[in-house]
């Protein structure tokens, strides 16, 4: 299932990342309560599991924020503390409007409540957006496929077009649209159907670019081919290296934002989930045979480099690559400062001498009486050195009440019996 948003929502919801949440729980509680509905009962007898995962780019690297759902085609409901799944009917399109319309309204309550959306004269529109943040206006200029610096700030990116095709694009069955808001639920994967299932979860979890989409022309231009043709005929979008890392910025989440999402029986805390989820296939290995133990069942993050990026770092040819960088750059620092070089017993006794310092034997005696203040006496690096004489001065730094100033004052031995 994917949800989609007008331009308007999506910088909203690019400037306002906490209201993500909240939206997520207004889609999941209708749909829930539509699939209990379907399956013929009530709300405390059954549950619904889904995994959201929040995508923010579209295939011109512009910013894009919906919402792709994989969303069980049925409940569950307990039996004697154990789970049973019960499927749900297929929904029409004329309920799926429903649904959709359903949603609309929820939304627009939520954003009126919030203060985002401004009511007057029976019409409402989106109050301006918080502009305080660095990103915001790029993330506005990636949305409407405009750019937000340099000379051209405003103006469209480049774009090269071809005849537009005279076929008309079928549309899906199980598709509703009101409002500008998009409801999708033609894609369905069985059961059994676990390549269809791993191809659609890679679907939606593929990053924003991909690498065979993109280079860069004679003119030092980066061009980037979409995925499919526009309906005017756009295949490719042209742009400078600083329009482009301008996309790419706005397509950077904000920090704690989490883009996948677990709900229902599905989530982290939920009562049935341990009985729901299957355990991880646990792989071993000759070495976890021998020690007794299993291999974990996480990839590590030279097979991910390697799956993802085709990037093999376990090759014998780069580690000794990368032995010889180390070695390179060990070899340059220790010429650049020949005394890091020494050994550590050499380094040591460096140190040792008569202009080591410790703390003399009187204010380790009486330390109350030297200073009657709260304030914490920062205290020396203890080496192994001989006392210093009686009569020299011992420094103290005692850290003042302005965090930018240092007073200095001098103690002596003497001064420990006032």
């Amino acid at each position: 299932m994917g949800v989609s948003f007008p331009i308007a929502l999506r910088i909203l919801f690019a400037a306002h990342a906490q209201l993500l949440t909240p939206v997520l729980q207004i889609i999941h509680r209708v749909i829930a309560r539509f699939l209990i509905k379907q399956a013929k009962l009530k709300d405390s007898e059954a549950q619904m599991g889904a995994v959201t995962l929040i995508q923010r780019f579209g295939s011109a690297a512009n910013l894009n924020i919906h919402l792709h759902c994989l969303v069980l085609d049925g409940v569950y409901r307990s039996e004697a503390g154990a789970p049973v799944f019960q499927q749900a009917r297929a929904p029409s399109i004329e309920e799926l409007h429903a649904v959709l319309a359903k949603i609309i309204t929820r939304l627009m309550r939520l954003l009126t409540r919030q203060g985002y959306l401004i009511e007057e004269q029976g019409m409402r529109y989106l109050g301006e957006i918080d502009a305080d943040c660095a990103l915001t206006p790029l993330q506005a200029a990636s949305c409407t496929y405009q750019i937000a610096l340099g000379s051209r700030a405003g103006q469209k990116v480049l774009s090269l077009r071809s005849l537009p095709s005279t076929d008309e694009r079928s549309t899906p069955g199980l598709c509703a649209k009101l409002h500008g808001i998009s409801l999708h639920a033609a894609v369905r994967c069985g059961a059994g159907e676990r390549k269809q299932l791993e191809h659609l979860c890679r679907y939606i979890t593929r990053p924003a670019i991909a690498n065979e989409r993109l280079r860069r022309n004679g003119a030092g231009q980066v061009v980037l081919q979409l995925k499919s043709a526009y309906q005017d005929g756009t295949s490719h979008v042209v742009m400078s290296p600083l329009q482009f890392m301008q996309r790419l910025a706005a397509l950077v989440p904000r920090p704690r934002l989490h883009l996948i999402r677990f709900h229902g029986v599905l989530a982290p805390h939920a009562k049935l989930r341990a009985a729901i989820v299957p355990a991880p296939a646990h792989s071993t290995t000759q070495h976890a045979a021998e020690h007794g133990h299993h291999a974990p069942a996480r990839i590590s993050w030279a097979r991910l480099l390697k799956r993802v990026f085709d990037i093999d770092i376990e090759l014998p040819e780069l580690r000794r690559s990368l032995e010889d960088h180390r070695r390179h750059r060990g070899a340059a620092g220790d010429r650049e400062n020949p005394r890091s070089s020494g050994t550590a017993h050499a380094r040591a006794a460096a140190h040792t001498g008569p202009a080591t310092r410790s703390v003399p034997s009187g204010l380790i005696r009486q330390p109350r009486a030297v200073l009657q203040s709260s304030r914490r006496w920062r205290s020396p690096r203890a080496r192994p050195a001989a006392q210093p004489a009686r009569d020299q001065p011992l420094k103290r730094i005692i850290k003042p009440k302005h965090p930018r100033k240092l007073e200095f004052f001098t103690l002596h031995d003497g001064d420990a019996g006032d």
